[in-house]
């Protein structure tokens, strides 16, 4: 979402909220270090284009590929 595309450079705002997709149910969580939404996706559209990446040592997240950060 938001911040797939700012990873990938589509966008060149700063992220103020971070969303993901998820085959639960749609829910915001306000916290002491952001909100984050998840937004319910059904598992066809959830698991195609995705990659892992390395954010520091030990440390992976799975983001939405750029085609699919578009799309979503």
């Amino acid at each position: 979402m938001q911040t797939a595309l700012a990873h990938w450079q589509f966008i060149p705002e700063r992220v103020y909220q971070i969303s993901s997709a998820t085959t639960g149910l749609s829910k915001i969580y306000d916290t002491k270090l952001g909100r984050f939404s998840y937004v319910h996706l059904e598992l066809p559209y959830y698991s195609y284009g995705q990659q892992q990446i390395t954010l520091a040592k030990n440390q992976v997240a799975l983001i939405a590929n750029p085609e699919k950060s578009i799309c979503d």
